[in-house]
């Protein structure tokens, strides 16, 4: 569990980032992976950096995936 609150997290596999980030280790997530930015009103948008394997968006309820390369997209409760 990863409690949100209203900022800018860094999507990241590198633990040496400094400020608000989360860090996954995974093969598949790079340096500078995306950023989440998250309202006071609970919005969350998430920004893909141009990432090697990119940043996908599983919608709750459904089995296809939204790509992101270097776009935004918006998160919903439920959703991947």
């Amino acid at each position: 569990v990863f409690e949100l609150r209203s900022g800018r997290v860094v999507i990241t596999s590198e633990s040496s980032f400094g400020g608000n980030y989360l860090l996954i280790d995974d093969k598949s997530v790079s340096p500078m992976h995306a950023i989440m930015r998250i309202s006071a009103t609970g919005e969350i948008q998430i920004l893909d950096q141009l990432s090697e394997f990119g940043t996908k968006i599983k919608r709750f309820g459904s089995e296809e995936e939204e790509e992101l390369s270097g776009e935004k997209g918006s998160l919903d409760h439920g959703d991947v």
